[in-house]
C-alpha cells in the first residue's frame, strides 16, 4: 500500500520555510492569540527571536506545589508562553513557580539548575522585566519547539525479513547480536514488535508511550531489529530500546519535555556507570546562532557523565552551525547520503558534521493502517543518524569502558571516505563498522584509529578504583570541585572497608564482593547526584581494571632513565600540547622534598616511593602529572599533587594531610587515611599518548631514538631542568 505524506520538493519547500531541522527537526509554535510576541528584552534573555514559536493554548492544569496544593487558584483561558529558566545552584524552583506565578511543567536539577513553566501571554513583559532583575535567576530563554520532520515514501505489506541498503555500506550485514549496550531513543516512541524494548516512557501530553507516528519506530527497527526471520535485521541486533518519548503524534514537542527525558538519562546512567548508554536524537532545532541554549546544556551534561549522543545533522540543506543539539562539538553530528553514495540534497553540512550515513529510501520496521507489523521506506538524516548509533552500539559492546570523547574519534576516523557531491568543508566519509572493530583493521585509507584493541581504564567515570578492597581510615574526603554535579564515586572489585572515623565521600560507593552495610557506614557516602535516590552503597558486577604493559610504553617516551631513578629537587616538564613522556626501567624514589611544573606522564617499570614532600605546582584545576607504575606506590611525606595515577599493585598514604586532585586507579588494594581526593576527570594530555584514543604513535620515540637521562643500570639521579 502506497501513502505518500507530502513530496520531497513541496517538503523540502516547506521545511525551509518554517525553519525545521533534525530529520527534518525543527520550530514549532501553537500561536492562537493575533499579533506577535512583543517582548525582546535581553540581558539574561537569551535565544529571544524565539518567542514567537513558545507560544502554546492555555495549559490544562496549574500544577502543584511540593504539598499537594494548586500553584496558581485559577487557571487560565489565555494562551501562555513556555520559558526555561536557569537559577543558581540551591534555589528551590517552587518558589520561583509561585513568585513568577507560573503554570509549573519540570524542575531540573541534573542537567543543569533550573525549571521550565508557561506564563499567560498578557503578563509575559512585567515578568521577564522582574526575572531581570531576580538574582536567583542566571538566564531565560522561550521554550520553543521541536519536530521530527520525517516523510513517509511508502508503507510495504508482508513480514519477510528485509535488508536495508544502508547495511552494506557500512559493513553490517553480518552484524553480531549487541545485549550489554543500552540503546535511548528519544523520538516519537515506539512498538515493541521486531525488538528488544526494556523500558518505555513518556515525556509529552500523551500518556501512550507507543508510537502513534511512525518515526521513532523506524529509528528503533534501523538500530536494533531482531534477527529473526521478520521485519528487517538492526544494525546492533537485540540491543535493549529504552525509549523516551518526547515528540507526540504529531512529531512534535518542546526543549523542556527533551530536556526532561536528559535528566532521567543521565539520572540513568549515574545509577548505572558501568553500563554503556548511546542516545540517538533525530531531530533538533535552528537557533539561528552557534550560541547554546537549554537543550545543549542538558546534552552536554548527559556526555559529561559517559552516555554517547548521535544526533540528526537537519535537513534543510544547510550548515549545521546554527543547529541544536547537532552543533554541540561533544555530539557525533550524522548527514546523509543516497544509494548513488551521493550526499543527499536536503542533508545539512559543514564543519560540524561528523560522518556520514545511508539516509534515503531507508527501509525499516512500521505498521499498516490497521496497525499490523510492515515496513515503510522514509529519508532524513533521522535515518543515517540510527545507522550510526547502531554502529556505536556495536562498538561499545566490544569496548565497554570508552568514553564519549574516544567513541568520536573511532568513528569519525574509522569511516571510509567514499560519499562524492558532499559541500565544501563537510567530511566526505561513511561510517564504517568494519573499521571501528577491536582489531584495529582497516583499510589503509585510514586517517586515524580507533580503540585498536586497548581496555580503557574506569578512572573517567570514578575518584577511586581498586582492583581489590578500598581500605577508608580516618577523615578521608572525596568530592569534585565546587558548583559542578559531578560525583566522587569510588569502586572496589572487592570490598569498601570503612575503619575509621570522620569520612565524606560525596559520591557513591560500588563494591564486587558481598558485605554488611551499616547505616553509619551508608552515611560516609552523600552523592551529590541521585536523582532516582538510589542508596549511596551498592554491590555491583566486578569492573575489568586492566594492567599496563610498561616495558611496551617505552616506545612513546621521550627521556628515558635505565635502572632506578632517584629524585630531588625541582623539575620542569612539558607543556599541555606536549607533555613529558618520562620512562623509568627499575624503581622511583626520592632522596629529598619534590617538586614538578609543566605536564608530563611518569612511566615507572616497578615500584615508586615517595619518602618526602612531593608537589605539583601549576595554578589549574586539571591533573597536570600521571604516575604510571607496574608496581606499587607508597607515600611516606606529605603529597600535594594535581595527579592521576594508575599503579598495576597497591596504593597506600602513611602521612596525614595528602591531596590528590585527580583520581586513583590501582590493580591491587588502595589504603588512605587522613587523605583529601579533590576528583578530576582524566586529563586528555595525560591519557591519550598512553591509551591511545587517536594515532599518536608517530610522534612518539622508538626505544633506539629516544634520549636516555643516564645508561647506568643502578640507582642514577634525574636530570634537573
Amino acid at each position: 500500500m502506497k501513502r505518500i505524506i507530502r513530496p520531497f520538493l513541496a517538503l523540502a519547500a516547506l521545511l525551509l520555510a518554517v525553519g525545521l531541522t533534525g530529520c527534518a527537526d525543527g520550530l514549532t509554535g501553537v500561536d492562537e492569540a493575533p499579533g506577535p510576541v512583543q517582548s525582546r528584552q535581553q540581558g539574561k534573555l537569551r535565544h529571544a527571536h524565539l518567542l514567537d514559536r513558545a507560544v502554546r493554548p492555555a495549559p490544562a492544569t496549574t500544577g502543584f506545589d511540593k504539598d499537594g496544593t494548586a500553584l496558581q487558584t485559577e487557571a487560565t483561558t489565555d494562551s501562555t508562553v513556555g520559558l526555561i529558566i536557569g537559577t543558581a545552584e540551591g534555589i528551590d524552583p517552587y518558589k520561583l513557580f509561585r513568585r513568577y506565578k507560573l503554570f509549573r511543567r519540570y524542575e531540573y536539577e541534573q542537567v543543569f539548575d533550573g525549571l521550565a513553566g508557561d506564563v499567560e501571554r498578557a503578563r509575559l513583559d512585567s515578568v521577564l522585566e522582574a526575572m531581570q532583575l531576580d538574582p536567583d535567576i542566571l538566564w531565560i530563554e522561550p521554550d520553543a519547539g521541536v519536530d521530527d520532520g520525517a516523510y513517509l515514501l511508502e508503507v510495504l505489506a508482508g513480514n519477510a525479513q528485509g535488508t536495508p541498503w544502508g547495511h552494506e555500506r557500512i559493513g553490517a550485514l553480518d552484524a553480531p547480536e549487541v545485549r550489554d549496550v543500552d540503546l535511548f531513543l528519544l523520538d516519537t516512541g515506539t512498538y515493541t514488535d521486531d525488538l528488544n524494548v526494556t523500558e518505555q516512557l513518556a515525556f509529552t501530553e500523551t500518556a501512550s508511550p507507543a508510537d502513534l507516528e511512525g518515526h521513532g519506530y523506524h529509528l528503533a527497527g534501523l538500530m536494533a531489529a531482531i534477527d529473526d526471520g521478520d521485519g528487517i535485521v538492526g544494525v546492533a541486533p537485540s540491543a535493549p530500546v529504552r525509549s523516551l518519548k518526547v515528540l507526540n503524534e504529531s512529531g512534535t514537542s518542546t526543549v523542556a519535555d527533551v530536556v526532561a527525558a536528559l535528566e532521567y538519562l543521565v539520572g540513568q546512567k549515574q545509577a548505572n556507570p558501568n553500563r554503556p548508554m548511546v542516545a540517538n536524537l533525530s531531530f533538533g532545532l535552528d537557533l539561528g546562532t552557534p550560541a547554546y541554549n537549554a537543550l545543549d546544556l542538558a546534552v552536554e551534561a548527559a556526555i559529561g557523565t559517559g552516555v554517547v549522543v548521535v544526533a540528526a545533522a537537519g535537513n534543510d540543506g544547510v550548515d549545521a552551525a546554527t543547529i541544536s543539539p547537532a552543533h554541540v562539538p561533544e555530539v557525533i553530528t550524522v548527514g546523509a547520503y543516497d544509494p548513488n553514495d551521493q550526499f543527499a540534497a536536503f542533508s545539512n553540512y559543514g564543519p560540524v558534521v561528523d560522518i556520514l550515513a545511508p539516509g534515503v529510501d531507508i527501509l525499516s520496521l512500521a505498521t499498516d493502517a490497521l496497525g499490523r507489523p510492515a515496513l515503510a521506506v522514509m529519508s532524513g538524516t533521522s535515518m543515517a543518524a540510527a545507522y550510526v548509533s547502531g554502529a556505536v552500539a556495536q562498538f561499545l559492546q566490544a569496548n565497554p569502558h570508552a568514553s564519549p570523547a574516544q567513541v568520536h574519534d573511532a568513528v569519525t576516523h574509522s569511516g571510509l571516505a567514499t560519499v562524492l557531491g558532499v559541500p565544501s568543508g563537510t567530511t566526505n566519509r561513511t561510517v564504517y563498522l568494519g573499521r571501528m572493530d577491536n582489531s584495529g583493521s582497516g583499510s589503509q585509507e585510514a586517517t586515524g584509529t580507533g580503540l585498536a584493541g586497548v581496555a580503557v581504564p574506569p578512572f573517567f567515570q570514578y575518584a577511586v578504583t581498586s582492583g581489590g578492597t578500598i581500605w577508608i581510615g580516618d577523615q578521608v574526603t572525596a568530592a569534585a570541585p565546587a558548583g559542578t554535579r559531578r560525583n566522587a564515586s569510588v569502586f572496589a572489585n572487592g570490598k569498601i572497608d570503612l575503619y575509621g572515623r570522620g569520612s565524606h565521600i560525596e559520591g557513591f560507593g560500588y563494591y564486587s564482593r558481598k558485605m554488611r552495610v551499616t547505616d553509619a557506614e551508608e552515611a560516609i557516602f552523600q552523592p551529590r547526584y541521585n536523582p532516582t535516590e538510589l542508596p549511596s552503597l551498592q554491590q555491583v558486577d566486578e569492573l575489568d581494571v586492566p594492567a599496563l604493559p610498561m616495558s611496551d610504553l617505552r616506545r612513546k617516551a621521550t627521556r628515558i632513565t635505565e635502572g632506578d631513578l632517584v629524585l630531588s629537587g625541582h623539575y620542569e616538564l612539558g607543556t599541555q600540547e606536549n607533555p613529558l613522556i618520562w620512562y623509568v626501567s627499575g624503581q622511583l624514589h626520592t632522596d629529598g622534598p619534590v617538586s614538578f611544573s609543566g605536564y608530563g606522564i611518569l612511566l615507572v617499570e616497578k615500584h615508586a616511593t615517595f619518602y618526602h614532600d612531593v608537589a605539583t605546582t601549576e595554578a589549574t584545576d586539571a591533573s597536570t602529572l600521571a604516575l604510571y607504575t607496574g608496581g606499587q606506590v607508597t607515600f611516606n611525606g606529605p603529597v600535594s599533587l594535581a595527579a592521576q595515577l594508575f599503579v598495576d599493585d597497591h596504593v597506600t598514604f602513611w602521612t596525614p594531610g595528602a591531596k590528590i586532585r585527580g583520581s586513583i586507579t590501582a590493580t591491587g588494594d588502595v589504603t588512605l587515611d587522613r587523605v583529601t581526593i579533590e576528583y578530576r576527570p582524566a586529563s586528555p594530555a595525560l591519557t591519550e599518548p598512553i591509551w591511545g584514543t587517536s594515532s599518536t604513535d608517530a610522534a612518539a620515540y622508538t626505544s633506539s631514538e629516544a634520549p636516555a637521562d643516564t645508561t647506568s643500570p643502578s640507582g642514577s639521579r634525574g636530570k634537573k631542568k
